[in-house]
């Protein structure tokens, strides 16, 4: 018998080589799942318009903008899950604990998320959203996105997708078999709030996971861990996420708004791979911390974060290269004159790209607060930036001081990673 020899560079190219390879498929899917569920939802966006005038459609809109403004306090639960669930893969028994505790931690956060939409609703804080359509919306929004991230959470791809895709498809169609009743618009938000729930109810049919759960102190000891810097990070994303518009929409009215909006809109779309990159990779760098692969994660994480940033950055070359076209085609003639808007939000976007793919990772290494931090400097820079415009600003400076804040956040992110660098002994 021959000796053992140690991987030459070349076998040891070829063995991680390899290994790289098999994630590509659980990545692949997952933006999959992303990229057609957003197209789906599209599509039943279309639908709703052509079903409700103009301004039920607004409402139908805008109802949904507060659910999501609603949310952000079980965005946490939702993050948190996914990283304990990838951290405990490989021990079979603990994944119903996980999931239970967070289902517990849902429902607590959920209920009062609701009461205090009750209350906003009843003392006509919310406009002209409908109340009960907001209701419906934050509570299916809820379910879809616990289900969704169990999904990830697991390392099921498949799931994931019947999730996604499955609950957009169902609006989709029932939205279109409602066109002969000529529906409300709450009628349109319950469609929109309870479609969802027809793929968990197939899933859990067919191949059952919400089974035999449990609840776990030291599982709700750790999420209450990383809920505070995840909170501050989810009101600075949104904060980074809307001030443009708000910015837009107080400065420069209604007409600007709606060139802006379609800008904005174009730019939305680049968050489909980004979303479904980290969807697979916050649970998979978890994981592989757990079991002790921190060099092979650090590496996963670095190499994501990189290839999201240059693959966005083409994306964007090409948008930006046809930009007016682009908007003519999708919005009409009026809506070209957001082409320079669109230049701004593009490059703001590659910048995202890059640094949702570090932050996300560092959630699942364990270090929440550094998504804290970037997404904290990003949101007061473009607030900043934003307030320093002159009386002459128009909609493309708002764009660019969209762009400029999130570099700023990225900037951010990669000098605390200079500065602290993930270590396989760190906590």
């Amino acid at each position: 018998m021959g000796t053992a020899r140690p991987l030459g560079g070349r076998t040891l190219r070829a063995v991680l080589g390899g290994r790289l390879r098999g994630e590509l498929r659980p990545l692949a899917t997952l933006t999959f799942a992303e990229a057609s569920a957003r197209l789906l939802s599209f599509c039943f966006y279309l639908v709703v318009a052509r079903i409700l005038t103009t301004a039920e459609f607004g409402v139908v809109r805008y109802t949904i903008a507060l659910s999501l403004l609603a949310f952000v306090g079980l965005q946490v639960i939702v993050t948190g899950l996914m990283r304990e669930l990838g951290a405990s893969r490989g021990d079979d028994g603990a994944a119903p604990t996980v999931i239970g505790s967070a289902l517990a931690a849902t429902l607590v956060v959920l209920a009062v998320s609701l009461a205090a939409c009750l209350v906003a609703g009843l003392a006509g804080a919310t406009g002209s959203a409908s109340l009960p359509g907001l209701l419906v919306c934050l509570a299916g929004l809820a379910a879809f996105q616990l289900y969704y991230a169990v999904a990830r959470g697991l390392g099921e791809p498949g799931r994931a997708v019947a999730t996604y895709a499955g609950g957009s498809l169902a609006q989709l169609l029932i939205s279109a078999g409602a066109l002969a009743v000529r529906p409300t618009a709450t009628v349109a938000l319950v469609v929109f709030g309870l479609s969802c729930l027809v793929p968990i109810a197939v899933c859990e049919i067919r191949r059952p996971v919400l089974r035999r759960l449990g609840v776990s102190r030291a599982v709700l000891a750790r999420l209450r861990s990383l809920a505070g810097p995840l909170l501050v990070a989810q009101l600075g994303f949104m904060t980074w996420l809307t001030a443009d518009q708000v910015w837009v929409d107080q400065t420069l009215g209604d007409r600007e708004l709606g060139v802006y909006g379609a800008a904005k809109t174009v730019s939305q779309l680049f968050i489909i791979l980004p979303t479904g990159v980290v969807g697979w990779l916050l649970p998979r760098v978890a994981e592989l911390r757990a079991t002790g692969e921190s060099a092979y994660a650090r590496r996963l994480l670095f190499g994501a974060a990189g290839g999201l940033l240059l693959a966005t950055l083409a994306v964007a070359g090409v948008v930006i290269a046809g930009r007016s076209d682009l908007l003519r085609l999708l919005f009409g003639s009026d809506y070209a004159a957001g082409a320079p808007a669109l230049t701004g939000l593009a490059l703001g976007m590659v910048a995202y790209a890059g640094f949702v793919g570090l932050t996300e990772g560092a959630v699942g290494w364990g270090r929440p607060r550094v998504y804290s931090a970037g997404i904290a400097v990003a949101a007061v820079a473009e607030v900043g930036l934003l307030l320093s415009l002159g009386s002459d600003a128009g909609a493309s400076d708002a764009a660019w001081a969209s762009a400029a804040s999130m570099a700023a956040g990225l900037t951010t992110v990669v000098a605390i990673l200079l500065v602290r660098p993930l270590r396989a002994d760190a906590r």
